[in-house]
């Protein structure tokens, strides 16, 4: 075995969270370190995304205030907009959404995924309750969802605490309540 000169020798970096060095134009799990994030909405859209298997797919999509990253809605993420601001695009410009990464169903796989739990500017805490049909081996599979969702407080340099605890719910059907404390730092 041959002895490699100084220059010769491997350089290993930590280089970082290679999630987090793609180009992508949208929010990955990855970035919240599993901390809430709030963020204010600037705009909602459509447009057409590619799929894994080239085709484009209609998607609805957030921008935000203060960063180009985008945010595609998944099904159970715009029923939750809906719930909180309503069915209108247009109110929800201007609305601060609390994220999160949390465990969610990707197909038949668990993965982190980006969720909404909450907003400063809704009235209350609740639990917003709606159906979502899934493929799950081709076959139809309605799921009776109940999302607590709660009052978030984005203030004091990035600290996160609820200002309303969300409703508890004990469904097995239901999706788990937040995992925050009262407070995360």
């Amino acid at each position: 075995m041959e002895n490699k000169t100084e220059t010769e020798t491997d350089t290993r970096e930590d280089i970082g969270n290679i999630d987090d060095m793609e180009t992508s134009p949208f929010l990955k799990s990855s970035m919240f370190e599993d901390r809430p994030f709030t963020m204010t909405v600037k705009k909602a859209k459509k447009d057409y995304l590619p799929e894994k298997d080239g085709t484009l797919k209609k998607a609805s999509i957030l921008g935000f205030l203060k960063t180009d990253k985008e945010m595609r809605l998944n099904v159970t993420n715009k029923r939750t907009m809906k719930a909180m601001f309503g069915k209108h695009t247009s109110d929800w410009i201007g609305k601060r959404i609390t994220l999160i990464a949390e465990s969610v169903n990707m197909g038949p796989d668990r993965t982190k995924g980006i969720r909404i739990i909450g907003s400063p500017d809704i009235p209350e805490a609740f639990i917003a309750e709606f159906e979502i049909v899934r493929l799950i081996n081709k076959i139809p599979k309605t799921d009776h969802v109940k999302r607590p969702l709660g009052i978030s407080d984005p203030n004091n340099h990035g600290e996160f605490k609820w200002i309303v605890e969300p409703p508890q719910v004990n469904d097995k059907n239901s999706n788990p309540a937040p995992a925050v404390s009262n407070e995360v730092k």
